[in-house]
């Protein structure tokens, strides 16, 4: 197929272009399965590492409260301790209800798909209402002393909205971890892909870099051959009058060519020597005979 359409340093520079352009497209395919491995791995972890950080933090402060509420309750009991009611409902205003109102925000501000992040956000709402309906008037009856409408507050809508808290930031750890689970099977997906494409890459670089190199290998031996038997022959038995065919545009038709010209000339030579000699031959003829004519004339007159 490329057997003299071709010049020798083309097929040379083809043989080495086609290997050189595999490698280009294994590395561009390797550069962008990287990327996109980068990408999935930096969604990967925006999705779960920050996210789940900080729905982790509401789900321990949830029962944590409730701990602290707990307690408040036990101070008519054997239980109580040092600091009794008022310091807990205190510790409670100033430092736990802030602290997990800013936990609940962090969680918004940290989800990254928006369907936990709205999620995020009905669980934080689901915290301001509680805290309006039933943890302040809790706190309020403790201050005053009235316990057992605190234990009412606790046990009737507390306890209820708890469990739904605590049930519902669960689920939504549940969720990031599903969502996690979902990146990192589209990251295998995608180094699949990748993978599968760089194969598919190098073996049909492979392929072509063998089917060029053979074509081209085969042409110039086919050429080379050629031209071989024609210079053995012509040597062999003197054909001074054959002539190459080698058809094409590369190097060894250019030769063929000069070859052929060269043993036209030697034969053209070779053939006027013999004209010549004839020549000789006929004029050495013609002179003996005028010698032998001039003897004879010689000798008739004496």
């Amino acid at each position: 197929m490329l057997e003299g359409k071709l010049t020798i340093k083309s097929q040379l520079i083809l043989a080495v272009a086609v290997p050189c352009l595999a490698l280009l497209l294994v590395g561009a395919a390797s550069l962008r399965s990287m990327g996109a491995i980068e990408r999935q791995a930096t969604e990967l972890y925006e999705n779960t590492a920050t996210p789940m950080r900080a729905m982790a933090e509401v789900v321990s402060r949830i029962p944590r409260m409730r701990v602290g509420l707990d307690m408040m309750l036990l101070q008519e009991t054997s239980l109580k301790d040092e600091k009794g009611v008022l310091t807990r409902v205190k510790e409670t205003r100033e430092e736990d209800i802030p602290e997990m109102r800013q936990a609940m925000q962090l969680a918004v501000n940290a989800q990254v798909d928006p369907a936990a992040r709205q999620n995020a956000q009905q669980l934080f709402e689901q915290f301001e209402a509680m805290e309006k309906s039933e943890l302040q008037p809790m706190l309020a009856a403790m201050e005053q002393g009235d316990m057992e409408s605190a234990r009412r507050i606790y046990k009737e809508r507390y306890a209820v909205t708890y469990g739904t808290m605590r049930k519902s930031a669960n689920t939504q750890l549940d969720e990031l971890m599903k969502l996690a689970q979902q990146r990192h099977a589209i990251s295998q997906q995608s180094f699949a892909r990748g993978e599968s494409q760089m194969l598919a890459i190098i073996g049909g670089a492979l392929v072509i870099c063998l089917l060029v190199s053979f074509l081209v290998l085969r042409g110039l031996r086919n050429r080379v051959s050629f031209l071989q038997q024609y210079i053995g022959y012509a040597a062999e038995h003197l054909a001074l009058d054959s002539r190459a065919q080698l058809k094409g545009n590369d190097e060894l038709a250019e030769i063929t060519v000069s070859f052929n010209h060269f043993v036209s000339k030697i034969h053209s030579a070779i053939e006027q020597v013999a004209r010549n000699s004839h020549q000789l031959a006929a004029t050495a003829d013609e002179v003996a005979a005028k010698a032998q004519l001039t003897q004879h004339n010689c000798t008739a007159q004496r």
